[in-house]
């Protein structure tokens, strides 16, 4: 029989306040451990010290996409193993989540958008998350395993100091 979820520990799995308060490295970093400790899986966490802070909007975009990966390696790989790296470079956060499993059909591989129908709820949500922030979104064959890449442009901050997404940045250009 299947423990029930407190409330409490409910709403800090979909926002944990430590995003707010500490960043992502420590709110992944505390997922991580927790979801260990539940599952046996090793997961291994590298986040390039470049990382900085990143709008409200990418940090809880990228914490949410690791949980799905990490909810998918566990449910569905039978690896034991996973790896998390987040870099920054020429301008986009990159994340790539490895696991060394059973990999994933051939016709699941490359841009889940252009075959949606063949996920489920969890990659269709990553797939929107991932569009909605002008990301990039890529399953590849690890051999062993399955890797999920994401590309996002960084989120730069205005001369407001509020953070605008590209979409944002993009409409308020085209309204000049």
């Amino acid at each position: 029989m299947r423990r029930a979820i407190p409330d409490n520990t409910l709403s800090y799995l979909l926002y944990p306040p430590l995003l707010d308060e500490a960043g992502l490295p420590s709110a992944l970093q505390w997922y991580i451990d927790g979801l260990a400790q539940r599952s046996n899986l090793k997961i291994d966490l590298h986040i390039s010290s470049d990382v900085g802070r990143l709008s409200q909007e990418l940090e809880t975009t990228i914490f949410r996409i690791v949980q799905e990966c990490l909810t998918n390696v566990h449910r569905h790989s039978a690896s034991s193993v996973a790896r998390i790296a987040l870099i920054t470079k020429d301008g986009q956060a990159i994340l790539r989540i490895r696991d060394e499993g059973r990999g994933v059909r051939a016709q699941l591989l490359g841009d889940p958008a252009a075959n949606l129908s063949s996920f489920g709820v969890g990659i269709r949500g990553i797939t929107e998350r991932v569009r909605e922030l002008d990301g990039k979104l890529r399953i590849k064959n690890a051999n062993p395993g399955t890797i999920v890449e994401v590309i996002f442009p960084l989120q730069r901050q205005d001369s407001v100091g509020t953070k605008d997404t590209p979409k944002k940045a993009n409409r308020q250009q085209q309204s000049i």
